[in-house]
């Protein structure tokens, strides 16, 4: 991750730059999805505190807001992504995207 820089007013010059990287995901022994991760370094206490008040707003969230990549979290992560066909408690890209916490790479 590339943090952001601010000029002296507080206006952002650069946006931050995440990282982003595929990793296997073993559901049972014969169900193997695939899908790309939010990189570990974005879990920030500002951004996980973002995903439990986005995952709130969306009623996946019952629990208190942390700012911390907890058991409650996880389980609201697995719970939202099943309901869209991903299975697996670790956040999908695409799932921080729908959220509105990571933007869409232009291609």
């Amino acid at each position: 991750m590339i943090p952001e820089t601010r000029a002296a007013d507080g206006r952002v010059l650069n946006p931050t730059i995440f990282n982003n990287e595929a990793q296997r995901v073993r559901i049972t022994s014969d169900d193997i999805q695939q899908f790309e991760t939010v990189c570990p370094p974005t879990y920030t206490l500002n951004f996980v505190a973002s995903l439990q008040r986005a995952l709130l707003a969306r009623g996946e969230f019952t629990g208190a807001i942390t700012r911390l990549m907890d058991e409650p979290t996880s389980t609201a992560i697995q719970l939202y992504q099943e309901r869209r066909g991903l299975n697996g408690s670790i956040l999908a890209l695409q799932t921080a995207q729908i959220l509105g916490l990571i933007g869409v790479a232009n291609e």
